[in-house]
């Protein structure tokens, strides 16, 4: 498989960083109570990527952690030093220093800029299947329902169907 990875975070923050390192598929936990809805998605996408866990070295972060251990099975740990995650009186991601996560997360980064995959799903095809716009919020649930979508903007359900290496006429199906 030489597709792009998904990293998992904590929080928006975190994203940021990862995506400021060159990190295309990134998501969000939100919090240690990991959703069935998200976990339900991530088993639907370690089916087309390899899923690499980049949490906080701290009880929340441990506690993600082993859920998703137990949800997963085509995942990578990244596992941070919390001498070098600590800063602001915090400890996560987002203070982590940023050579230094460059340096833990380079093979994932460098095979991600190496990878030859394309987006699968553009976003003027949400337009097209009705999952943007007045009238959209049956097909975002269906959609929502049958793929277990994290949708909370339509950037989020492009970036999502991506993820899932999901067409336009694959999602047009899945609406029917």
């Amino acid at each position: 498989m030489n597709n792009r990875y998904l990293y998992i975070v904590e929080g928006q923050n975190d994203i940021s960083k990862l995506k400021s390192l060159g990190a295309h598929f990134v998501m969000k936990t939100e919090g240690y109570l990991v959703s069935n809805q998200f976990r339900g998605f991530l088993k639907r996408a370690e089916q087309v990527r390899k899923i690499v866990l980049v949490l906080d070295p701290d009880g929340p972060g441990n506690r993600i952690r082993e859920t998703l251990h137990k949800t997963l099975t085509n995942y990578e740990d990244v596992l941070i030093d919390k001498k070098k995650a600590t800063g602001n009186r915090k400890v996560g991601v987002a203070e982590t220093d940023i050579d230094y996560l460059r340096k833990i997360l380079d093979p994932y980064l460098k095979q991600d800029k190496e990878s030859e995959e394309k987006d699968s799903f553009a976003f003027p095809s949400l337009f097209a299947l009705k999952l943007a716009g007045e009238d959209s919020s049956l097909n975002k649930n269906k959609l929502k329902r049958k793929l277990s979508l994290v949708i909370t903007t339509s950037r989020s359900i492009v970036d999502e169907l991506n993820i899932l290496l999901l067409t336009e006429d694959q999602v047009k199906e899945i609406l029917k």
